[in-house]
């Protein structure tokens, strides 16, 4: 089946965000492509299965964040994986692993551990999310803070926060999830392997919690297209969701080499 033809996406989330987080850029993503299906996966300790406990290898939360999809009515229907940060590592590892479904795979400021030093994976404000925003402070000034860190807008997004902090308040993420996130994302890799499926990588070049460089490492390694985005921060398909879009629909239009 041709990449472009391929009805269901899979989407996955980063460190500390739920399925939820991707309603705004869906919403346009839905307009832009009404033919393809959108599923979108939630990592343990996250969303509504915010009570479960995230464990503490990456390959351990891409089994429990496929077991949903596993059981689903389209288990076994041809893929699309899209994953965000921690969420793309998810995806590579689910790909490495499992590639027989796989079609196609974006990626939106990853890292991969057997490309790219950990120093680079995880900038020091990476870590500043669970120490500073989850240490007894109010959900309001979490998720003012969570945004600060992952959005580079200058104009205020009163709206999007106070969306943030009603996903926060029902599907509370713990300080707990988040630390164990933080030593899956930073665990080895799998060595990478060629994957028979075309790919393309985004990257933030003003990212402030990924080294953008990491993104560079894997689009040089897979051999697939990255574009690069000038201003937005980490969270880029919040920052500038039509970009993404473009970008996307550049990418399914181009012949692929995979």
């Amino acid at each position: 089946m041709p990449l472009a033809e391929t009805q269901d996406w899979v989407f996955i989330r980063g460190l500390g965000r739920e399925s939820a987080h991707w309603r705004p850029f869906l919403e346009l993503f839905h307009k832009e492509f009404p033919q393809i299906r959108t599923h979108c996966l939630d990592l343990p300790g996250t969303g509504t299965r915010y009570k479960e406990e995230s464990p503490l290898t990456l390959n351990q939360i891409s089994a429990k964040a496929r077991e949903p999809w596993l059981s689903g009515p389209h288990a076994h229907a041809p893929i699309v994986l899209v994953g965000f940060s921690l969420g793309g590592m998810v995806a590579m590892d689910w790909a490495l692993r499992f590639p027989k479904n796989c079609r196609g795979m974006v990626v939106i400021n990853t890292s991969l551990g057997s490309l790219s030093p950990v120093y680079r994976r995880l900038r020091p404000r990476a870590f500043n999310i669970p120490l500073r925003t989850f240490k007894g402070s109010r959900i309001e000034r979490q998720e003012k803070l969570a945004m600060a860190i992952v959005s580079n807008q200058t104009t205020p997004q009163d709206e999007a926060l106070k969306e943030w902090i009603s996903i926060q308040t029902k599907h509370p993420v713990s300080r707990k999830t988040l630390l164990r996130q933080l030593v899956a994302a930073a665990s080895s890799m799998p060595s990478w392997e060629t994957l028979p499926f075309p790919g393309c990588v985004l990257v933030s070049e003003k990212d402030r919690m990924v080294d953008p460089r990491c993104s560079e490492d894997l689009a040089q390694k897979a051999q697939w297209p990255i574009y690069r985005h000038e201003w937005a921060g980490h969270d880029l398909a919040f920052d500038d969701p039509q970009w993404v879009i473009a970008k996307l629909s550049h990418w399914l239009a181009t012949p692929s080499k995979s």
